[in-house]
């Protein structure tokens, strides 16, 4: 109790959220942060902690406790709200965090203030609050150049860099550096060819026999190659996977060019005025096939060059080579990853493309496409290799 008139013969009682444990004051005083008071009259303030479990806070004088400690956040989506441990990618280093006010750290994604959930996002696209306002959630967690959900979309002037991981602008002249490269690689090794045309074919004549074996092992390899990184791509796709031990990570970074993957050999979007996504690549991975078949079919049976019987073998030996990296970009037009948008209703979104709403008519027609494709190419392919070799 306390009494700060002069001349009284009796005290007050503490209000609640403050208490006075001795006697003689004038105050009452105030109850800690982390402690309340519901009651009036008190000496001493109760640890929210101790009355209600851990994680449960109270600011200075309160008479409830009514927020979250530090390392928890507060479910407003619940009817009765109560903390929560704090999920990985949210900066709970303050008390009071709720749903609403929670702030990621760099390289995580909430799609609205009501959700609970977020996600880690697959490129260095998403920043931290420190950029952005408190709270921060959807767009405006995305670095500049990206966009979408998980900032996963790059802009129409922008593409994604596999060396950087994030989205890059076209006009930095970088984007077409790789390409470069290799179209010059290509070149020099043509003109070499060219030149060298005739002891070339002399060398192949007299070793024959050693060449086709050499080729075969070389197709194996690459196949085997392919495989092998797509497995690393498998394992990176799975939550809560590990990164894969040194040199063995960068040994598959260096060969995945043998994937054929056109997101990562060329920037697509930098070819285009519109954003080039799933569906594009779908159909230029699977009709460049059937151009190549197309023309070998012209020069055989129109212009009557070249052997038959050692095309339909050469022809073979492509099939193998592009046959996982068509299978994979088949196979992803169908697989579609769910987010919480802190409602009722699931978003859901392309795995292989966020810009592709699963709902949306596009994704339909992914799929639908992608279906025949599955029965050409995935099941034609190998049915096609059988019936050449025999």
């Amino acid at each position: 109790k306390f009494q700060d008139a002069a001349g009284q013969t009796s005290c007050e009682e503490c209000p609640k959220g403050r208490a006075q444990a001795d006697t003689g004051e004038d105050a009452c005083d105030n109850c800690d942060p982390g402690e309340f008071m519901n009651d009036t009259g008190a000496t001493g303030c109760l640890v929210c902690s101790t009355e209600f479990g851990k994680g449960y806070w109270s600011s200075e004088g309160s008479a409830r406790c009514d927020q979250s400690a530090e390392g928890f956040y507060l479910s407003t989506q619940k009817r009765r709200p109560k903390p929560e441990p704090c999920p990985n990618g949210v900066a709970c280093q303050q008390a009071g965090t709720t749903t609403q006010s929670m702030e990621l750290t760099d390289g995580w994604f909430k799609f609205a203030a009501q959700s609970v959930e977020v996600y880690k996002c697959p490129f260095e696209n998403c920043v931290a609050p420190a950029h952005n306002a408190s709270g921060a959630v959807g767009p405006d967690l995305c670095a500049k150049g990206s966009n979408g959900p998980l900032c996963a979309v790059c802009d129409p002037d922008h593409y994604l860099s596999k060396q950087k991981n994030s989205c890059q602008a076209c006009s930095k002249g970088e984007s077409w550096l790789g390409p470069v490269v290799g179209l010059a690689i290509i070149f020099v090794v043509g003109a070499a060819l060219v030149r060298y045309k005739s002891k070339l074919k002399a060398f192949a004549t007299r070793n024959q026999a050693w060449l086709a074996r050499l080729s075969q092992r070389a197709i194996l390899f690459l196949i085997f190659l392919q495989i092998i990184t797509v497995l690393k791509a498998n394992h990176d796709s799975m939550d809560g996977a590990k990164a894969m031990a040194e040199p063995y990570k960068t040994y598959l970074s260096v060969v995945s060019v043998v994937d054929l993957d056109l997101t990562q050999l060329l920037p697509l979007n930098c070819m285009s005025a519109d954003s080039f996504d799933h569906f594009d690549v779908l159909l230029t991975t699977t009709l460049v096939p059937v151009g190549a078949a197309l023309v070998l079919l012209f020069v055989v049976f129109v212009l009557k060059r070249g052997s038959q019987a050692a095309i339909e073998k050469e022809f073979v030996q492509v099939l193998l080579f592009v046959y996982p990296a068509i299978s994979r970009t088949i196979c992803q037009s169908f697989r579609c990853s769910e987010f919480d948008d802190g409602s009722n209703d699931v978003l859901k979104y392309l795995t292989a493309d966020m810009s592709i709403d699963c709902a949306d008519g596009r994704y339909l027609g992914t799929v639908a496409f992608a279906s025949l494709c599955l029965l050409i190419y995935s099941v034609g392919i190998p049915l096609d290799i059988i019936y050449f070799t025999n």
